[in-house]
């Protein structure tokens, strides 16, 4: 192995790490970790909703649920190996079940434990490696910040963090991105830009992988020339295991790629075309390995974000602003366990100690924090009740308690700002390009991460079209953090967004499926609809946006009804795709039209309804009613 992954590309998505700790415990606690057991522990995932596709063969699940085991292994939340006969949950992994302690928090400490090699992780892929990786990201990202060159985007993680396996090498690793960086921000051009991603990835496989290269290279020439001396050696598969040698990717020789490969070498050396082969090779090594560079730098930057330390901004990994001085004091005493000790450590929840254990500390953070309190107070003109004085307290729980109501104080004012700042044409355009990556699938942190962005992009763009009458926290039911960034996405059996204005509500709800499911997946769109009718004495449109629209969610939208309030209610739903809903936000930021313009929008297109007989004529004069409504004034 080359690089590290502080994560796992099993359990992409680390939220639903407790879940699944919760199943092993739960039935497989104190069992003997057989084969019997892995693939149950599969079952039992599928069963409970935590995997939502299952594989076919019995050897598929047993792997699969070996790997889902591995994950909390490698985390310190269980021991769940095969050597180790009987599956235990750790005081971490119990820690994290009976939510006494934040799950932020365990992340954290678990991950400023680990490093790499370890009496957990270790072997031959680790050798040369001398790292701790969460060390390396705080310090290239401190590193960075002080330097006015703040985050470090998916390409720079992919290149040059994750590669860095030793923590004596940062400075040099750090100067490559500094290079790189540079050179990138001066291509002009998406395109360019790419290409020049790519050729800087090609390099490095190159470099990271040459001996294999190499020497795969010599078994094929000695396969060639072994041919040249008997043209029979295929017919009676002799050279199989020669070829598989040749053929082997990460996932063995016997996968469909690699098969299609193994034809395809045999059909070039009897053409003696072995140059193409050689080609072919490099052109097979840069497609697996650079696709494990792209999803462990997503999985790094998923699971980090679990330690409350980092977020998204923009397409960055990024310190969030109100943690600097924390991870500051981090890197001052990074610990550092040695073997002897390492594995005690490393299953207890209360190791190391954090900053934010000692009472100075705390204090000099809450300082900074009532500043910015008060600062963003006067900003907003929202006042609050008490002031704070902190200057004769002592008791660490006293000061835990007022820097959380701080924070939550913060987060108030910040949103408010926030809200504010989205009708910005700035901030429309990044609304816009945004919507881009989330289509192009370019996200920082990878898929896990798109319908929670896609909720928080279409969030903004209701800002943006201001005029709300409820406050901002609840037009949303998904979680953001204290820089405004998604945290996971909406609350299942709740709508994903609410906007009430003065004589209207919009109840949005957003996909990136385009199946003909796409209108149903916790719970049915019209549902969701029909439980903010319920609530409210107004008139109350729906809008689903997802990236196309499938007839099925048409005919379903069409005359929609529901028996709500002792009587049948027409549950009004307008679909619209992605494309749609952004030539919407490019008109208002054209024109600025009021809040009513659009509901008059939203209204004919529901009377269009009782012009049609047939949805799909219905859909097509809603499109053509947009079309018209986006070009006047323009």
């Amino acid at each position: 192995m080359k690089h590290w992954n502080l994560g796992n590309t099993t359990v992409r998505n680390p939220d639903r790490i407790k879940d699944g700790l919760y199943i092993l415990k739960k039935y497989f606690e104190g069992k003997i970790w057989t084969e019997r057991e892995q693939r149950e522990f599969f079952e039992k995932l599928l069963e409970e909703g935590n995997i939502v596709s299952a594989t076919k063969s019995e050897k598929s699940q047993e792997i699969s649920g070996r790997k889902w085991a591995a994950c909390f292994n490698q985390l310190g939340l269980s021991i769940a190996w095969a050597k180790k006969k009987i599956v235990e949950i750790t005081d971490v992994g119990n820690a994290l079940l009976k939510g006494n302690i934040p799950e932020e928090e365990i992340f954290l400490r678990q991950f400023l434990k680990l490093r790499l090699p370890s009496p957990i992780e270790s072997g031959k892929d680790y050798l040369g490696f001398e790292v701790n990786p969460f060390y390396v990201i705080l310090k290239m990202l401190n590193d960075l910040t002080n330097e006015n060159l703040n985050g470090l985007t998916k390409e720079e993680i992919s290149l040059y963090v994750i590669t860095c396996v030793r923590n004596q090498d940062i400075d040099e690793y750090k100067n490559k991105i500094k290079l790189f960086r540079a050179e990138y921000n001066s291509i002009k051009g998406n395109v360019k830009k790419k290409e020049f991603y790519f050729k800087k990835k090609q390099d490095l496989i190159y470099e990271l992988y040459r001996s294999e290269i190499e020497e795969r290279n010599k078994l094929i020439v000695e396969l060639y020339q072994k041919y040249s001396q008997d043209r029979d050696i295929f017919s009676n598969n002799k050279q199989d295991e020669l070829l598989n040698r040749i053929i082997a990717g990460g996932k063995g020789y016997n996968t469909k790629k690699a098969q299609c490969f193994k034809r395809y070498i045999l059909e070039k050396i009897k053409s003696s075309e072995i140059q193409d082969i050689h080609k072919a090779l490099l052109d097979l090594f840069m497609e697996t390995k650079g696709r494990t560079l792209k999803d462990y730098a997503d999985t790094t930057v998923r699971y980090t974000i679990k330690t409350g330390l980092l977020t998204i901004s923009g397409n960055k990994l990024v310190i969030k602003e109100d943690k600097i001085f924390f991870v500051q004091k981090i890197l001052e005493n990074y610990p550092v366990y040695i073997d002897k000790i390492y594995l005690d450590n490393f299953y207890s929840p209360a190791k190391p100690q954090l900053p934010s254990d000692e009472v100075d500390f705390i204090k000099k953070n809450l300082e900074t924090l009532l500043e910015k309190l008060e600062l963003l107070r006067v900003q907003s003109h929202i006042k609050f009740k008490e002031n704070i004085d902190i200057s004769s307290e002592t008791d660490p729980n006293n000061l835990r308690k007022i820097q959380r109501d701080s924070e939550n104080k913060l987060k108030i004012l910040r949103e408010q700002l926030f809200y504010r700042k989205q009708a910005d044409s700035e901030m429309i355009q990044d609304i816009l390009n945004f919507y881009d990556n989330i289509l192009n699938r370019n996200l920082l942190g990878g898929d896990a991460y798109m319908p929670a962005f896609l909720e928080w992009n279409t969030w903004r763009l209701f800002l943006a079209i201001n005029q709300i009458s409820n406050e901002i926290p609840k037009t949303r039911n998904f979680e953001i953090d204290e820089e405004m960034n998604p945290i996971h996405h909406a609350r299942s059996g709740e709508p994903d967004m609410v906007f009430e204005y003065p004589d209207f509500v919009i109840v949005c709800e957003v996909t990136l499926r385009t199946t003909a499911n796409q209108w149903s997946e916790e719970e049915p769109v019209p549902r969701h609809v029909g439980k903010v009718i319920q609530k409210y004495n107004k008139n109350v449109y729906g809008i689903f946006i997802a990236p196309s629209i499938d007839p099925n969610t048409i005919i379903e939208f069409y005359n929609k009804k529901q028996y709500l309030n002792g009587e049948v209610k027409q549950v009004n739903i307008i679909p619209l795709t992605i494309d749609q809903i952004k030539k919407i936000l490019i008109k208002f930021n054209k024109q600025r039209f009021a809040i009513f313009e659009f509901k008059n929008l939203l209204e004919k297109l529901i009377i269009l309804q009782k012009k049609t007989e047939d949805p799909m004529d219905w859909y097509k004069l809603t499109n053509k009613e947009l079309d018209h409504w986006l070009v006047i004034n323009n």
